[in-house]
């Protein structure tokens, strides 16, 4: 189209066509992070991000942990291959042209008021129990991207157990919501699940979280970066149930409600559609926290303060005192990431994959496969394809995972690793 392409120079990404980078490279794209295709080169493609921090006097960014996360792409399935590209190399580059100004609460919901009286004027209004805990969601309707699959899963679960609570639902969408587990959820509990799906005003929602003791916010594919939902119904004084994503770590959420700081309870990341192994954790916290309203009041007191104080520090005029620094940095030509204190994790030149520990045996048309770690719950085979063919192993009584699978001609396997944390990694067996 006649542009210079110089800009372009140095920026070629490396074949990535061995067979582990194929059968990443065929998985990754229902992981969100990464939307290349197995059939298509990597070479006829160029990182845009690489052109524009090229550009760029300083690249803000929303978090501390969006910043962390972009640099290494750590825990994900997209790791490994992320450290051959040429992106990978260019952030390492111009790290001092990275900075972070954050986001905050607005300061409508920094400054109300949470009482009894707004609380029973607004469930009594729903037709809904104000002595009952109550538990509220609030999100663009985006099923996979926001958890929501696992909130209904979960919520269905905890209500099927007999479970008492009120469950307040919005998703917004501008067309008519078609999901058959929303619906069997909503007519199956109509005592206590209430759900909306249009725009609302601010008022509505400050009501709903106003009269909630607890949020759900199990957001997967760190595709969620302050996430500001999960911050005002925070400051409203609910207590999160949240995935432990990098970019949300500053409103600490943390695995142990005993931590030192802790404002909620965080659950294992999740790089997965319909995650039953997340479902299953939202599940066990809510019902955890729920039955903790009950049993210790005051604890739960406690950690809704902390809640409401981590919440409402951020605000936008601290923000815009950071952008007016980093403003001043570049009309004076100095370094952002230094005028702003910018912390950098360790950033290696290769990302570790799973420690080798399993064997493979062929017999005959079959494949013996055998993975030993005390530190997966989930161990699959991903044979390269579109789409990838993924065989899960099964797990065995001292904890290991195995299985017999078909011998598909090849000397390697390429195996995904999930941990207890939800975090992945890949590693290869040779096939004898």
């Amino acid at each position: 189209m006649g542009a210079d392409t110089s800009v372009l120079d140095g920026l070629a990404d490396p074949p990535l066509e061995s067979y582990l980078h194929q059968a990443m490279r065929s998985f990754l794209p229902r992981t969100a992070p990464y939307a290349d295709h197995i059939t298509a080169s990597a070479a006829n493609y160029v990182s845009t991000l690489a052109i524009v921090l090229r550009a760029v006097a300083a690249m803000d960014f929303l978090s501390e942990g969006q910043l962390q996360h972009l640099l290494t792409q750590g825990g994900t399935p997209f790791e490994q291959l992320f450290g051959k590209l040429a992106i990978a190399r260019e952030l390492r580059r111009h790290k001092d042209r990275l900075v972070v100004c954050g986001c905050a609460i607005g300061d409508e919901w920094r400054a109300v008021e949470r009482t009894g009286d707004r609380r029973r004027r607004t469930l009594h209004a729903l037709g809904l129990d104000p002595g009952l805990p109550t538990i509220y969601h609030s999100g663009r309707y985006a099923l996979q991207h926001k958890g929501q699959q696992e909130v209904i899963r979960a919520v269905a679960r905890l209500l099927d157990d007999g479970v008492h609570c009120n469950v307040l639902l919005h998703f917004l969408t501008a067309r008519p919501l078609d999901n058959p587990e929303l619906a069997d959820l909503a007519s199956r509990h109509p005592d206590l699940v209430r759900v909306r799906t249009e725009a609302r005003a601010t008022t509505d929602l400050m009501d709903w979280a106003l009269a909630s003791d607890l949020s759900v916010f199990p957001s997967k594919f760190e595709l969620d970066t302050f996430l500001m939902a999960m911050g005002e119904a925070m400051a409203a004084g609910t207590i999160p149930v949240a995935t432990a994503q990098r970019g949300m770590a500053h409103f600490q959420h943390a695995y142990d409600l005993e931590s030192p700081g802790a404002a909620g309870l965080a659950v294992r990341r999740s790089f997965r559609v319909d995650d039953p192994l997340l479902t299953q954790e939202v599940y066990e916290g809510l019902r955890h926290l729920v039955k903790l309203i009950d049993t210790d009041p005051e604890r739960v007191s406690a950690l809704r303060a902390r809640s409401v104080a981590v919440a409402r520090r951020f605000t936008w005029d601290a923000v815009a005192r950071r952008f007016l620094l980093l403003f001043e940095a570049c009309l004076r030509g100095a370094v952002p990431a230094t005028t702003m204190g910018t912390t950098f994790p360790d950033v290696a030149a290769d990302a570790p994959a799973a420690e080798p520990c399993g064997a493979a045996v062929r017999k005959a048309d079959l494949v013996s496969v055998r993975w030993d770690s005390t530190e997966a719950t989930q161990v699959e085979v991903v044979f390269p394809g579109s789409p990838p063919e993924i065989v899960a192993l099964d797990r065995q009584p001292d904890g290991s995972f195995a299985a017999d699978i078909p011998y598909r001609g090849t000397s390697r396997l390429a195996m995904l690793v999930t941990r207890h944390d939800g975090e992945l990694a890949w590693a290869e067996l040779a096939v004898p």
